[in-house]
């Protein structure tokens, strides 16, 4: 039953559901866990700022590592998981990302 609801709505879960379906992913050998939190700690960041006490962020340094640490998880996720579909596009587009990111850091 679990599969079968992950294929059909996995892609659309909602924000307060996605560390449970870490869970379940990881429970099946899909193992998104700690991308899921970088996710999450950053999309807490999004509302809240460096809001003393809602916010594990306190300097812009701090989010932007996550940020860049999360698009270079993301790809290697897509990189094992879904090697067999066509994803080369996708992953250029990554790529460029965090070329982008990297370099306008410097």
């Amino acid at each position: 039953m679990e599969r079968k609801w992950i294929k059909k709505k996995a892609h659309i879960v909602p924000t307060h559901a996605m560390y449970g379906l870490a869970q379940v992913l990881k429970d099946i050998g899909i193992d998104v866990i700690s991308l899921v939190n970088y996710a999450l700690n950053l999309h807490d960041y999004h509302y809240n700022g460096f809001e003393p006490g809602f916010s594990r962020y306190s300097k812009k340094e701090e989010v932007f590592r996550d940020l860049i640490t999360l698009v270079k998880e993301t790809r290697k996720v897509i990189d094992i998981y879904y090697s067999k579909y066509e994803v080369k596009e996708i992953l250029g587009k990554i790529n460029e990302l965090i070329k982008e990111l990297t370099e306008g850091n410097k």
